[in-house]
């Protein structure tokens, strides 16, 4: 038992303990699970070559990157990688690797950034009962009426699932996070898309970081912090995500509906308040 416990402990990859060293518990726990799966899965099954090898990774939710048509493109590629002398390799056994070190390196820690990133949102995202709790019957019917989803159930899971799949949301910003971001209950009532959503947080970062970079506003943080920090305060308010998206409906009302946005507006409002709450 000692020298198998010493040979599994030999087995695991010295870019997975750094990955792990000074982690947490939960944490470690998730990389070595993810690792232990795919390290599994990433060998050629009986009578597998690359294409049925690759078809079956991207079932199992890998390979994000590489689109069913480009699969038998892949799968060359790999043949002549782990050919010889110009031939493409033919056969291959359960001791084949599929991927390469370094991709199945990248396809473990993306797996493990979407499983933390899940676990974050679940966490961030408003329970059902407080989405039931202000989903009052004239709120209910407001929102009905520009077409949003109002089952409570139904919000808080595309919520999570938003989250979940904001690329410009990392998990380690949303460990740090103490409440959902607003962009999630836009998306998952129906008010504005996911790619209307990336579109208006690029915008708002670009204006953001162009008024932080100003210079005469930072003259004014040098010599009044306090009007700085009024001013700053107020263009906060004048560029979130609500304020952003009532221009886009102005001025393009084919692609953004206002009646949506207020609706959510207000259901976003009440469940960022009833959170003040109960903190």
């Amino acid at each position: 038992m000692a020298n198998n416990a010493c040979e599994q402990v030999a087995a695991q990859p010295e870019w997975l303990a750094k990955q792990t060293a000074g982690k947490s518990e939960a944490d470690q726990k998730i990389w070595n699970s993810a690792y232990e799966s795919i390290h599994s899965a990433n060998h050629y099954q009986p009578g597998e070559g690359p294409n049925q090898a690759l078809t079956r990774l991207k079932s199992q939710g890998l390979l994000a990157d590489v689109s069913i048509s480009d699969i038998n493109k892949e799968a060359h590629r790999l043949e002549m990688q782990q050919g010889k002398d110009g031939q493409p390799k033919q056969l291959f056994t359960t001791k084949d690797e599929v991927l390469g070190p370094r991709r199945e390196h990248h396809e473990i820690a993306r797996f493990v950034e979407r499983q933390i990133k899940t676990e974050q949102a679940n966490r961030l995202a408003p329970s059902t009962e407080n989405v039931q709790s202000v989903m009052t019957p004239e709120r209910t019917a407001q929102m009905k009426a520009a077409g949003l989803e109002t089952d409570p159930q139904a919000l808080h899971d595309k919520m999570v699932r938003r989250m979940t799949e904001d690329k410009g949301l990392s998990s380690r910003q949303m460990e740090h996070m103490k409440s959902f971001p607003v962009g999630a209950p836009y998306v998952a009532s129906g008010a504005i898309t996911g790619a209307q959503m990336d579109h208006v947080m690029k915008e708002q970062k670009a204006m953001r970081d162009t008024k932080r970079e100003d210079k005469n506003f930072n003259d004014l943080k040098a010599c009044n912090p306090e009007e700085y920090k009024k001013q700053w305060t107020q263009y906060l308010k004048d560029t979130d995500v609500g304020q952003l998206l009532r221009v886009h409906a102005k001025e393009d009302p084919q692609h953004y509906k206002l009646s949506k946005i207020v609706a959510a507006d207000s259901m976003i409002s009440a469940l960022k308040q009833l959170e003040k709450q109960k903190t």
